[in-house]
């Protein structure tokens, strides 16, 4: 949890990197190859909070670069911010600065749909499949 109140300075949230990096081991040995996604943490509109989400998503990117390198992806947050770096107001709910709302919640979809679209269509294309689509039944 990054939540200011629930944080014991910026030890906490190396720990918390590190149970990622132990869960996505495991996961990794039990299904070697499987395709493994990892969001980002989304910002949100409160600075101190929305400070903790940056520190723990860069620590998450060195973290997949040096020790997963293609083999997990980490999905980024940066078309979600607006010009200060918080969460775009149009995207959470009203009144609300910590939640996506229905437009947030469509954005969110359409990029996790291109990512696993790109990530597939890299697949195919690494295997030497250029002309199949991704998702047929041809293989």
């Amino acid at each position: 949890d990054l939540r200011v109140d629930n944080l014991r300075g910026e030890n906490a949230i190396y720990q918390l990197v590190d149970i990622l990096r132990m869960k996505i081991e495991q996961i990794k040995k039990l299904s070697p190859k499987i395709k493994l996604f990892v969001t980002a943490v989304l910002p949100t509109r409160l600075p101190q909070m929305n400070k903790n989400i940056m520190i723990f998503n860069r620590l998450v990117d060195e973290l997949l670069s040096a020790n997963f390198n293609q083999t997990v992806w980490h999905i980024g947050v940066g078309h979600f911010l607006d010009s200060s770096g918080l969460l775009a107001t149009n995207l959470t709910r009203s009144g609300d600065d910590i939640h996506l709302g229905i437009y947030g919640i469509a954005k969110f979809v359409r990029c996790v749909k291109h990512w696993v679209y790109v990530r597939a269509r890299q697949e195919w294309t690494r295997r030497g499949k250029h002309n199949q689509s991704v998702g047929s039944n041809n293989p």
